[in-house]
């Protein structure tokens, strides 16, 4: 299956090709994004796009830029570097079981099935979803955007982030 596409700038992204299910998009983020990491990490990871979806849902004027679905809130060029052309992983993701073993992959998508499941079918729960990081970063850059967030936590190599 071909996960990816040229668009018509140029720049490839993720087919929007409804073979590819929301939990498989979510998996591949997971993977390109985190698996490495530790399970929390993986865990938190795969939580803020469902924390962003929850904030569309309740609020679509404020944080429509996140995009109007679990899919585009996945794909939504600059928010998850792994679905970049430019970033090493993107070429992993399209085919993660050349570059892991089956116990990695499969760790990675299994959490994202989880995660996508406990989150969002039904109206998402409120109350845990409005506390839950919508932002994270790896690199220890103090990126300009995190200024604006609220700073909860430190997991592994990783500071999570919430938009209020």
């Amino acid at each position: 299956m071909q996960l990816i596409h040229q668009s018509i700038s140029g720049d490839s992204i993720v087919t929007k090709d409804e073979a590819l299910t929301n939990r498989q998009l979510l998996g591949m983020l997971v993977y390109g994004e985190a698996r490495g990491a530790s399970s929390i990490f993986k865990f938190n990871v795969a939580v803020t796009v469902m924390a962003r979806w929850y904030r569309v849902l309740w609020h679509p004027e404020k944080y429509e830029y996140y995009g109007q679905s679990i899919r585009e809130i996945i794909t939504k060029k600059y928010q998850y570097s792994c679905f970049l052309e430019s970033d090493p992983n993107f070429i992993k993701i399209q085919d993660p079981f050349s570059y892991d073993s089956r116990k990695i992959v499969d760790s990675c998508f299994l959490l994202a099935k989880d995660v996508h499941d406990v989150f969002s079918f039904g109206k998402p729960n409120s109350e845990i979803l409005r506390t839950m990081p919508t932002h994270y970063e790896t690199m220890n850059k103090n990126p300009e955007w995190a200024k604006k967030l609220t700073y909860l936590y430190k997991i592994d190599n990783g500071e999570f982030y919430r938009e209020d």
